[in-house]
């Protein structure tokens, strides 16, 4: 059965578009529209430009249809995730025509003229993989628990989206794809049932490093809230030198000498060249620490010269910020072990914490957690551990190693307790925490670390 009559409209007045979706849940209680296009495509001349709205419709010919109805989500194009091994595979329609937006609405908000809070998400993947519509994100538990519409981001990846550009304005271009996302949610949303005014953008990993430096924009934000799980932020920033120096470095692999040959290339030889691992041995040579792509401080859509003000971003709208217990076992040649631990703290725990301190400093709601359950004795609570619990997706990831020797009862609990905690702070403002010592809440029991692996 269709969902047919969402009506886009741009402004107040001008229909733009109709969106078909389809019910996502049994008994029709939640709907589901999938690849639903928020900008042109980022091909041809428009790849490694920044992101354009869509045009309206031709007057004469009347609003466009789109018929979200997908079976498999559209996710930018990317070569196999690194942390595949931890995670398992998922299954997605990789194209240059990425900019999509994948959406769950609990179908009474379509009826009943209430609007709902609204959960924007930018996933992880290291800004090089991933999706927002993944199986690994639905959004339809929220949406039939919470009454929360789910609205899950693409953004570019790689260096579609993150190389340092020739024009400033051209820089960081992920980043200004989610912007360009949120400003359309905002216009939008009402249509599925959606209250622009009650919007939290949750994210992990390099997503949630993404939310941090959305919030650094001088603009009126266009969310009221933020989660911010598992950011790597006690590693510094990438300057526009370092960059631009990587992107030398890239330019030497794909054996181009500018942007403009670059735009001709070959998707599979594009891809295939920031994938080199020559580029990471020439990056770590020249003393640039940290992903090929990342966010850029480039003092445009990333105003700040460093991390240390990068955080200050803290201190504008309430958050929660957290990481796992034991964040670097899931990346290959990290083991169980202190030493390796200790990285992780550094670069994601201690991180959130002061994350937490620069909210507070600014008078500012935070609460801080730390994901501790990790069932498998090689990764205990590694890296993207808490991401099954956070979506109650846990079918979905079903063959990941990361959940192997869990007990389905006690993870089906734990995912429940955790998830209403993020739902609670969605719908009312508050986690509904009992904060422990130093303002941290520990979920899930605390993990033994075990030194064999």
């Amino acid at each position: 059965m269709a969902i047919d009559g969402i009506k886009v409209r741009s402004g107040s007045a001008e229909i733009v578009g109709r969106i078909v979706g389809v019910p996502a849940l049994t008994q029709g209680q939640v709907g589901c529209w999938m690849n639903v296009p928020y900008a042109q495509a980022p091909v041809g001349p428009l790849r490694f430009a920044a992101p354009r709205p869509l045009p309206p419709s031709s007057r004469g010919t009347g609003p466009a249809q789109v018929d979200a109805r997908a079976a498999l989500p559209i996710v930018a194009p990317q070569l196999p995730s690194r942390l595949q091994d931890v995670l398992g595979g998922f299954a997605g329609l990789p194209q240059e025509d990425c900019l999509r937006l994948h959406i769950w609405a609990p179908l009474a908000a379509l009826e009943d003229g209430q609007p709902r809070p609204v959960l924007v998400w930018l996933h992880g993947g290291a800004w090089i993989s991933g999706g927002g519509g993944l199986a690994w994100y639905d959004g339809g538990a929220w949406a039939r628990e919470a009454g929360v519409v789910v609205v899950g981001v693409n953004y570019r990846l790689g260096a579609l989206g993150w190389l340092a550009a020739d024009a400033p304005e051209d820089n960081n271009l992920g980043l200004q794809d989610s912007q360009m996302a949120l400003q359309w949610i905002a216009r939008h949303i009402g249509a599925f049932g959606g209250d622009p005014g009650r919007v939290t953008l949750m994210g992990q990993s390099a997503g949630a490093d993404n939310v941090g430096a959305l919030m650094l924009d001088a603009r009126p934000l266009p969310f009221q809230q933020a989660i911010v799980q598992s950011a790597p932020l006690g590693r510094e920033l990438r300057t526009l030198d370092e960059a631009r120096a990587v992107r030398r470095i890239g330019m030497r692999q794909w054996g181009v000498e500018d942007l403009e040959q670059l735009r001709h290339l070959p998707l599979p030889a594009l891809l295939e060249g920031q994938a080199n691992a020559l580029v990471m041995a020439q990056m770590k040579a020249a003393g640039i620490e940290g992903q090929v792509y990342t966010v850029v401080a480039d003092g445009l859509h990333v105003p700040v010269q460093g991390r240390e003000h990068y955080l200050q971003a803290a201190g504008k709208i309430p958050s929660i910020v957290g990481a796992t217990a034991e964040e670097m076992t899931a990346f290959p040649g990290m083991r169980r072990v202190p030493e390796d631990l200790a990285i992780g703290r550094r670069l994601f725990n201690a991180g959130a914490e002061q994350w937490q301190l620069q909210a507070q400093a600014a008078g500012q709601k935070c609460w801080r957690y730390e994901f501790q359950y990790g069932p498998n004795p090689r990764y205990g609570a590694c890296h993207c551990i808490e991401l099954p619990f956070s979506f109650g997706t846990l079918a979905a990831f079903a063959h990941a190693p990361m959940l192997a020797g869990g007990d389905a009862a006690h993870m089906q609990a734990l995912s429940l307790q955790w998830r209403g905690s993020l739902q609670s702070f969605v719908t009312r403002g508050d986690p509904l925490w009992e904060q422990g010592e130093e303002g941290l809440h520990r979920v899930g029991g605390q993990p033994a670390v075990d030194e064999h692996f």
